[in-house]
């Protein structure tokens, strides 16, 4: 499977084309503390690594490949690790050059024991680590450690985050089956599109998406339903945001009464202030955002 959807950043501490590229900006950590860290994060859906049968023995070897540009050189890390942390594998890796963008690829014999989500939550976690402390370095990197025991990181890595202006930026991740890793897969936009819609989506006139609804009320306070149908179905019932101003007509406030949002649609209410005709429409700036990310 490959990931060109960008890396969620965490940290403690003082605060190729075709793919997005996932930095750290301009942390800046001069000196990393025992407990500190910062990294780039990306959650795996379980249902898109169920057949790597992680937990049990015929799990299956992977291999990870990427792009990575660093100002620092030296021994740098990253780990694969369940939804818990209970089952951790530090694996390392070494930048040469300075400010280049250079290729790796590692491979990693899977997990046989520990407890793998294989549905919607979140299946496999790769982090890769700009700075990380040495309470949380000094594992081998290749073998799985379990709760008790667990390093995130091989040892010594460097800090990429010394100085003001450093960079440490990565692009182009796929993580497949087997030992071999393969010319970096580019799907369709429309492909693309799709699989980032079962996380979040935008509806706004800007997408040419109107939420509109009117109707006549025989009376005051009676709820006019607004429902949209999603493009996909979404990993799981999404946080729905109103986004700007919406207009409405004979209703108190633009804000929604409440909602229901489900993995295939979604519906709003605002009541009647009497009755009569009334409406609501999006904004021409804003509508309505739903998130159901990992």
């Amino acid at each position: 499977m490959s990931s060109c959807a960008k890396f969620a950043p965490i940290k403690v501490g003082k605060n190729k084309t075709g793919c997005t590229i996932s930095s750290l900006g301009s942390l800046d950590i001069p000196s990393i503390g025992a407990t500190q860290y910062s990294g780039l994060q990306q959650k795996i859906e379980g249902y898109n690594v169920a057949d790597l049968a992680f937990g049990t023995a015929n799990a299956k070897t992977i291999t990870i490949s990427f792009w990575i540009k660093s100002t620092v050189t030296g021994q740098y890390t990253f780990c694969l690790l369940n939804s818990d942390d209970s089952r951790v594998c530090p694996l390392g890796y070494t930048i040469s050059a300075s400010n280049t963008w250079e290729y790796k690829t590692v491979t990693v014999s899977g997990c046989t024991d520990g407890t793998w989500d294989t549905t919607n939550g979140a299946g496999l976690r790769i982090i890769f680590w700009g700075a990380l402390g040495s309470n949380y370095s000094g594992g081998t990197s290749g073998t799985w450690t379990s709760t008790g025991s667990i390093k995130y990181g091989v040892s010594s890595p460097v800090n990429a985050l010394n100085a003001n202006g450093n960079i440490f930026a990565i692009t182009g991740v796929q993580l497949e089956v087997g030992s071999v890793a393969t010319p970096f897969e580019r799907r369709l936009y429309g492909q693309e599109l799709a699989l980032c819609q079962r996380y979040f989506q935008s509806w706004s006139q800007a997408n040419s998406q109107v939420i509109w609804a009117a109707a006549y009320w025989s009376a005051a306070g009676q709820n006019m339903p607004v429902q949209i149908c999603y493009p996909v179905t979404m990993r799981s019932s999404p946080t729905a945001t109103q986004v700007g101003t919406w207009t409405v007509s004979n209703i108190s406030s633009a804000t929604w009464n409440g909602y229901f949002a489900g993995t295939q649609s979604a519906t709003m209410y605002w009541p009647a202030n009497a009755a009569g005709y009334t409406y609501i429409v999006s904004p021409a700036s804003g509508g309505l955002t739903l998130a159901a990310e990992l």
